[in-house]
């Protein structure tokens, strides 16, 4: 039988012996935490057919849920590292391809428009003031004038 780490040490400091290793070898839900999901099958099938035994077959059906439920966590755990690796490479992919599909003469147009559109940009003539606005309207009269 396969003790863990943890317990022998345990037993190392522990104040009564006797009562720790009785504790660790008849408790119920260590045995049950032990068992393969057919031996819990068989629990739960003869729990149901006894009528004193609810609390070992609910306990039974609990390790069952918690074993399902690490199953499916692991699964979700993997495919979600997978689709952070997916995007990553696939945005990877897709500069590399741009950087070796684009001729010399595109990668310099590219840059110099990268440079210069923000100087043109600052060329344009900047937004009239609103008294401006009024003042200069089509029939010559502000708009708040009578």
């Amino acid at each position: 039988m396969n003790i863990p780490l943890s317990v022998r040490i345990r037993s190392i400091f522990a104040k009564d012996k006797d009562a720790l290793w009785w504790g660790h070898f008849t408790d119920e839900e260590k045995e049950l935490q032990r068992m393969d999901v057919w031996e819990l099958a068989a629990v739960i099938q003869e729990a149901s057919v006894r009528s004193g035994m609810d609390k070992k077959r609910i306990v039974a059906e609990h390790m069952l849920n918690v074993r399902l439920a690490q199953i499916q966590s692991k699964a979700s755990w993997g495919s979600g590292v997978l689709g952070f690796v997916g995007a990553i490479v696939g945005a990877a992919l897709s500069v590399s391809l741009t950087n070796v599909l684009q001729t010399p003469s595109q990668a310099a147009h590219t840059t110099q428009q990268a440079i210069v559109a923000p100087v043109k940009d600052l060329q344009k003539p900047l937004a009239q003031p609103q008294s401006q606005a009024l003042t200069h309207h089509s029939s010559g009269t502000p708009k708040g004038a009578p």
